[in-house]
């Protein structure tokens, strides 16, 4: 399509884009999560960049507080400090702790960088302080995490079966669980904003 246009930046410095550049910013996991200690630079500039509408997803730090338990555990045969660091404040740096090598060491080929997982009230108030109005902050997949995966694979088969399936989870992710674990993966945890001076 000659309407589109890529191009390759740092998502801690978008600085070649003015303020409020695009009617809508998606800004996927990776490119806050993996930024570690200057994940809320990306987030910064994202909500800079956004004109009327932003939605991020960020890792979710109650799913990756089960995940480092579980690669502790398998390991070392122990809880490592590894695991009160995610606790406390999200972080994974495979340089904190001379264990974390070992957590490591069959993902990513060996090395798993950094990581900044975040909770949602931690994520609405970041997006709160760079000036956007939240319209939702919340765990998406829950209820389908919990669910024994060939029920999820039967579901799947059957469109009407999916619809209403899908149905009871936005309930469940809005009413019942709202701070859940929410997907398989990193990425559990969804932001939509605008800014706070957006009138439409």
């Amino acid at each position: 399509m000659s309407n589109i246009q890529f191009e390759e930046t740092n998502a801690i410095n978008l600085g070649r884009f003015q303020n409020q550049s695009f009617d809508l910013v998606l800004n996927m996991d990776g490119a806050i999560s993996f930024c570690g200690s200057k994940a809320k630079d990306s987030i910064s500039e994202s909500c800079r960049v956004t004109k009327k509408r932003l939605i991020i997803t960020v890792s979710n730090r109650a799913k990756l507080i089960a995940a480092t338990i579980n690669a502790c555990i398998q390991a070392t045969g122990e809880i490592t400090p590894a695991v009160y660091e995610m606790m406390t404040t999200g972080n994974w740096n495979q340089n904190q702790f001379e264990s974390n090598y070992l957590l490591s060491k069959n993902s990513s080929q060996g090395y798993f960088g950094v990581l900044k997982a975040f909770t949602p009230d931690e994520l609405y108030d970041i997006l709160e302080k760079f000036g956007m109005s939240i319209i939702h902050c919340g765990t998406v997949g829950t209820l389908a995490h919990l669910c024994e995966p060939d029920v999820i694979n039967t579901i799947l088969q059957k469109k009407e079966l999916l619809k209403k399936f899908l149905d009871i989870c936005t309930q469940f992710d809005h009413e019942i669980m709202p701070y859940g674990v929410g997907t398989r993966e990193r990425a559990g945890l969804i932001a939509v904003a605008k800014p706070k001076d957006e009138t439409k």
